[in-house]
């Protein structure tokens, strides 16, 4: 089995002069071309460097945790760099991903990248929330690029300082999933020097094949597992397997959820 970074607890509430007339009808000519020109010019720019509109998004708000949950989240974060980034350099990229839904791999991305863009110089951190249904009122990095956008565009776009938030469409024919992986490859090389971090929430293992690919991209990969639930030792050590052989640095296992049968009010007399 990989390194299980912490147990973490779930929320104690269950996210002037007047011209003569020739010289007003000259005026008004040159008027009129003047504004022609420039409409045109301004239509030519436009044309060149779009706007990028509802591409970078805000957090989700909701499940914030109690006090210890926030607390063993950072340490999960501190553990992280120490595995990732024991430099403490920044321009690292890691996956975050589960075995099924909800389990609270965004909430855990999400608290992560608010920890990271406290604690590095640039305090710059993008999250790439990839999502398995398209919305036509979001716009998705894999669509920028479709349209013509560039890396640096979608860069640019993306706040100063503090947590960033972009989405990307995950397909579910090969093909497809093929083209947005490349894109991904192709962004994370260039936006890894202006980023101290970039964290992918990733879907559940085997949901898209886009996965598989972009694990083997990044840095290394968290696994976020609820232990309210199925989940077993066994079937964690096969993914860890699966994952060697595709070739994915499985940094970690997050525990979510973790609760002890012991209530904490009595662990102080123990």
């Amino acid at each position: 089995m990989g390194k299980v970074f912490e147990a973490l607890y779930g929320s104690d509430n269950a996210s002037s002069k007047t011209p003569e007339p020739v010289q007003q009808e000259t005026t008004k000519v040159v008027e009129t071309v003047t504004e022609t020109v420039t409409e045109t010019v301004v239509e030519e720019v436009a044309g060149t460097r779009p706007k990028l509109d509802n591409l970078v998004t805000a957090l989700p708000e909701g499940f914030s945790g109690n006090a210890k949950w926030r607390r063993d989240m950072r340490k999960v974060a501190i553990n992280l760099m120490v595995q990732v980034d024991p430099e403490e350099r920044g321009g690292k990229t890691v996956m975050f991903t589960s075995m099924a839904s909800r389990v609270g791999t965004s909430t855990v991305t999400a608290q992560i990248a608010k920890i990271f863009a406290a604690e590095y110089v640039k305090h710059r951190v993008l999250v790439i929330d990839v999502k398995t249904g398209s919305n036509s009122a979001v716009n998705t990095l894999d669509k920028a690029l479709d349209d013509g956008y560039s890396v640096a565009d979608i860069i640019d776009a993306c706040e100063p300082e503090g947590v960033s938030r972009i989405s990307v469409y995950a397909p579910d024919d090969q093909v497809r999933s093929t083209k947005v992986a490349h894109y991904l490859r192709e962004f994370f090389a260039q936006a890894n020097e202006y980023f101290d971090w970039i964290l992918v929430d990733m879907p559940p293992i085997g949901v898209t094949p886009l996965g598989d690919t972009v694990g083997r991209s990044v840095d290394g990969v968290s696994l976020v597992v609820s232990t309210v639930g199925t989940t077993r030792i066994p079937a964690l050590n096969a993914i860890e397997d699966d994952m060697s052989q595709l070739g994915i640095n499985l940094i970690g296992v997050i525990l979510n959820f973790r609760k002890y049968p012991i209530p904490s009010f009595l662990l102080k007399y123990l």
